[in-house]
């Protein structure tokens, strides 16, 4: 489903698949989206149910590895990505149907699949460096660091449990109010990143900011 090793896409291209998830539209275009914007795993993306969104925090419990659940974190994209294809905040079922039809699995996401759906959809995606879904992952987690943000943060975005945390299963969701609050700060960051096509994305637009005064 996710490929064997990460394959990292470059911010550029990481924008091209937003755009491509976006023209694909539906279920899969949607657990495409959310992979992006949270940096969450197609797996938590299609056990997100509506019922458990925290519509007011932005966040939902999702699976963990070990048998217990995380928040994951919803930015204002993944929150109108999620409104948008479920049409009303007060709905049951699972979020990326809306809870209409028969619910989609992992088999559904697998990447191979993803993959020819963004070819016929978006046919610039066809030409972008190899990537996967650990690898969408692995490349926002890279920008993170690169622009100064710390380790831990960036785990617990991702929702790694980070030795000497005081993170703990609690009712079997981790849960800590600092650690929460830094993760949601960055994947907030991750977004703002994905939303500036310059200085670093867009040549043109670094090339105002030079000229201008002061």
């Amino acid at each position: 489903m996710t490929g064997a090793s990460p394959h990292l896409p470059d911010l550029p291209s990481m924008r091209v698949l937003l755009k491509g998830a976006r023209t694909i539209g539906g279920a899969h275009g949607a657990v495409l989206e959310l992979c992006i914007l949270t940096m969450c795993l197609p797996w938590e993306a299609v056990a997100i149910e509506l019922a458990d969104i925290d519509w007011g925090r932005g966040c939902v419990p999702v699976p963990a590895r070990g048998g217990s659940r995380r928040l994951l974190h919803l930015p204002p994209q993944a929150m109108r990505t999620l409104a948008r294809v479920a049409g009303t905040v007060a709905g049951r079922g699972q979020a990326v149907t809306a809870g209409r039809g028969d619910p989609i699995g992992n088999r559904d996401v697998r990447l191979d699949r993803m993959q020819a759906r963004l070819a016929v959809a978006a046919p610039e995606t066809i030409v972008l460096q190899p990537w996967n879904f650990h690898g969408l992952r692995a490349a926002a987690a890279r920008e993170l660091l690169e622009r100064g943000c710390r380790h831990q943060d960036v785990a617990h975005a991702l929702g790694l449990k980070v030795p000497g945390s005081d993170t703990v299963p609690i009712g079997r969701i981790r849960t800590d109010a600092d650690d929460a609050d830094r993760a949601a700060a960055t994947v907030g960051k991750w977004n703002a990143i994905l939303a500036d096509a310059g200085p670093r994305g867009d040549p043109a637009r670094a090339e105002r900011r030079r000229r201008m005064p002061g």
